[in-house]
């Protein structure tokens, strides 16, 4: 294999180096403009990458009998309510509003619905949506949401927690996207804190998020080296997910690692430096691409430069291999 120093000499194009995922910025971020040297890199035997795995979701028809938890809202937003509703009708009630529940406009009122029980009772299929019926647990109000491309903003199926405090609570983690959050000091927004992903990080509470920021309903709250805390935003399951969000593999396979990937890859501590910075390079293996990059939309097998190869689809880069490694980067236009 050609040094990799070498390479991108001769071809300047094949080096990139901004992250394709929406990943959250590090404040204290530290890039280098030029790129570090990788010396001594060898071509080795790639380990199989992880597997697509069937979605783990349940389904809107499936919900009756299931319980869902209000999430906390930011106090940005708090002030607009939930978007479920005390009227079947909805947003298009005639009858007059209960203000003392609901706002003016029928929807549930923040401060009296925070984190609060919802039991699904009922599910009908109106056109490519459902209109889904709950029963509030804490007043015995009936509720009515529908979704949007499948699903409904600001609640979480309660199990879920349940199951990630199983799976997570005591054990390291690793994060993916190479930072931990923090919330601002005054509670108006949040930070970001940078680690390695390679660094260990120590789950010690599983609880629920606050919406509408993050997606992922679920906080893993970490301890880092020097006693540093923030929280990795997680989903559990696909469950009340938008449907064109829903892919085929773990949940929180973007978010975080749960083996060291230090221990399973013995790379040089500048490909780590790459990867590190979620940036790729020409003659990456599969493997790197993946840790560094995530898991792509599609892969497909694509003509590129008259040769048919394998190709990894992300929002806004097409990525093509061959027998070595990432041979191409290309643009979508």
């Amino acid at each position: 294999m050609r040094k990799l120093a070498v390479l991108l000499l001769l071809t300047g194009s094949m080096y990139c180096t901004a992250p394709v995922r929406n990943y959250l910025e590090p404040q204290d971020r530290a890039v280098s403009d030029t790129l570090t040297q990788i010396k001594g890199t060898t071509v080795s035997v790639e380990k199989p990458l992880p597997q697509s795995q069937s979605p783990n979701i349940l389904s809107v028809q499936n919900w009756p009998g299931n319980r869902f938890v209000l999430l906390d809202k930011q106090k940005l937003f708090s002030q607009h309510g939930y978007e479920l509703y005390t009227c079947r009708q909805l947003d298009s009630c005639t009858s007059q509003a209960d203000t003392v529940w609901t706002r003016p406009n029928h929807r549930l009122r923040y401060d009296k619905f925070k984190g609060h029980v919802l039991r699904v009772t009922d599910v009908e299929q109106i056109s490519d949506e459902w209109l889904v019926t709950f029963i509030d647990e804490n007043t015995n109000m009936v509720i009515y949401a529908r979704t949007h491309k499948g699903a409904i903003k600001e609640i979480a199926l309660e199990n879920d927690l349940e199951m990630a405090r199983k799976r997570w609570m005591g054990k390291y983690v690793f994060s993916r996207k190479g930072v931990i959050s923090t919330i601002l000091e005054n509670g108006s927004g949040f930070s970001s804190m940078k680690v390695r992903i390679q660094d260990s990080l120590k789950v010690i509470d599983v609880r629920w998020g606050t919406s509408p920021l993050p997606v992922n309903p679920i906080w893993l709250i970490v301890e880092a080296s020097g006693n540093r805390k923030g929280f990795i935003p997680v989903r559990y399951s696909w469950t009340n997910t938008l449907s064109d969000q829903i892919r085929n593999i773990d949940a929180w396979g973007d978010d975080i690692l749960e083996n060291d990937p230090s221990v399973e890859h013995s790379w040089s501590p500048e490909m780590w430096e790459l990867i590190n910075n979620h940036r790729i390079v020409v003659e990456m293996t599969r493997e790197q691409v993946f840790l560094s990059w995530g898991e792509p939309l599609s892969r497909v097998r694509k003509e590129n430069k008259g040769i048919q190869r394998e190709c990894w689809i992300y929002s806004s880069q097409e990525l093509y291999f061959d027998e070595k490694g990432l041979a191409d980067i290309v643009d979508i236009q």
